[in-house]
């Protein structure tokens, strides 16, 4: 089954199959693991080219969120 990630805990993560997915990912995994995300509210299923497509969209918009708060962390940091 094909889910897309999303609401994921303080560090935007989630290991599956020795590998990392950040808020965002399109991951293909069997079906048992895949409903376990989509009922905690995790993840949502993808079903459709729409969907992928929808999901292609939050990719976008989960890796501009993340450039904007490593520049805010930067900036706390350096002290501006």
């Amino acid at each position: 089954m094909k889910i897309v990630l999303n609401g994921l805990g303080p560090k935007d993560t989630v290991t599956f199959n020795k590998n990392i997915f950040r808020n965002g990912a399109i991951v293909e995994m069997p079906d048992d693991f895949a409903q376990a995300y989509i009922a905690s509210n995790l993840a949502v299923e993808v079903k459709s080219e729409a969907d992928e497509k929808e999901a292609e969209a939050l990719q976008k918009l989960e890796a501009k969120n993340i450039r904007k708060r490593k520049a805010i962390q930067e900036n706390i940091e350096s002290g501006e």
